[in-house]
C-alpha cells in the first residue's frame, strides 16, 4: 500500500494494477511524486502496463485525474499501453466530462482489462 494509503500496487507480469481506495472530498495532497516514486521501485522495473482499478471508488477529484494522467505517460513512455477498469457511475462522470474516455480504454472490471492488455 503506498504510504498515503491511497491505492495499493500489485504486478501481474509485465502488468501494473493500481487498486484506487477512496478519496477524501477535500483531499489537497499532490500524490503525482509518491506514484513516481512508487513507479521506479525496482520490484515494477520493466513493467510497461498499468491498470487502474476503480472498484469501490465513489469520489474522485482533479488530484486523482492527475495521476491518471502521470500513470498513462509514464506507461506511454515505457511503450506500454494503460486502461481503467471498475469505475463506478460518478468516477465515469468525471472521466466522462474531461474526455479521458476517448484517451484510454475503460473496461468493466480487472478481468477484462488484463485481457485486453495481454
Amino acid at each position: 500500500m503506498s504510504r498515503q494509503a491511497h491505492y495499493s500496487i500489485t504486478r501481474d507480469n509485465q502488468t501494473l494494477i493500481f487498486s484506487m481506495c477512496e478519496w477524501a472530498r477535500f483531499e489537497t495532497s499532490d500524490y503525482r511524486k509518491t506514484i513516481q516514486e512508487d513507479l521506479q521501485r525496482q520490484d515494477f522495473e520493466g513493467c510497461q502496463n498499468a491498470i487502474v482499478d476503480c472498484t469501490g471508488l465513489k469520489y474522485a477529484n482533479s488530484l486523482f485525474l492527475e495521476s491518471l494522467l502521470y500513470i498513462a505517460a509514464e506507461m506511454k513512455r515505457r511503450g506500454g499501453k494503460f486502461c481503467v477498469c471498475g469505475v463506478e457511475p460518478f468516477v465515469g462522470e468525471l472521466i466522462q466530462i474531461t474526455h479521458l474516455d476517448q484517451r484510454w480504454p475503460i473496461y468493466l472490471n480487472c478481468d477484462e482489462a488484463k485481457a485486453a492488455l495481454s
